[in-house]
């Protein structure tokens, strides 16, 4: 009996199929290059250059540019910088890296974190909202490419994301999830006027037909004012999902 029990069993695994899936684990450290991120922003006008946004967004040490308004000094961290003095009251503020060559038209599953520093206090006041509890942190990945396009709205041309969902400010997107503010869970740099603020969330997202797809991260702001936030590491974990096939 104990032969026949082991010579079923040994079909029943010969009849099943199981392939390793291939995973991903991703982890990115700003402190001199950008790692082949590319930063871009939506939702300001297309002449945002003429109109004074001082967009600056940059790695390294934190642009000059960006702290001097607000009397705030260098932290000496380095950091993917993304400041925008957001005129528009509405600028997305962020940076892609594209994956490349992994299984088309492959879901996968896992977790995606952020970590980074803003030097606004989570209760911190300013023009049209909080410089920290109004500028809303999203993250994810998608398959789409996140490139802006140019859409007019009342007459004036604005940079707009078409290609995927991002939702807007407190709300997350199909695509995007709105991972926190800079408000949240502030942990003081010691020796700085900066606070550390760190993020995770679950991500599911499906290669293109080539097998690419986009880690995005970067913040949907409310404050007009200047928005400063630096981030330090960017770090992706996920795993195919695969299905067992019996014969």
């Amino acid at each position: 009996m104990k032969k026949i029990m082991f010579l079923i069993m040994a079909l029943m695994l010969v009849g099943c199929k199981v392939d390793s899936p291939e995973t991903i684990s991703e982890e990115y450290l700003f402190e001199t290059d950008d790692l082949g991120f590319v930063a871009d922003i939506a939702d300001v006008p297309t002449n945002y250059a003429d109109a004074n946004y001082g967009l600056v967004n940059t790695v390294g040490a934190v642009p000059v540019a960006s702290t001097a308004g607000g009397g705030f000094s260098d932290p000496g961290i380095n950091a993917y910088w993304l400041t925008v003095d957001n005129h528009s009251d509405d600028a997305f503020n962020y940076i892609y890296k594209k994956l490349e060559g992994l299984t088309a038209n492959t879901t996968f599953k896992g977790t995606l974190t952020v970590k980074g520093m803003t030097p606004y206090d989570k209760n911190s006041m300013g023009i049209g909202g909080s410089p920290a509890s109004s500028v809303f942190v999203k993250a994810g990945v998608i398959s789409a490419d996140p490139v802006p396009t140019t859409v007019p709205t009342g007459g004036v041309d604005y940079y707009r994301i078409t290609t995927f969902d991002k939702g807007n400010q407190s709300n997350s997107g199909a695509d995007l999830a709105t991972v926190g503010t800079l408000a949240d869970d502030q942990i003081a740099i010691e020796g700085t006027e900066y606070f550390k603020v760190n993020y995770t969330v679950e991500v599911e997202f499906t290669t293109d037909t080539d097998g690419n797809a986009y880690i995005v991260v970067g913040y949907d702001s409310g404050f007009e004012g200047v928005n400063i936030f630096g981030i330090t590491e960017i770090k992706l974990d996920a795993t195919e999902e695969i299905e067992t096939d019996e014969e």
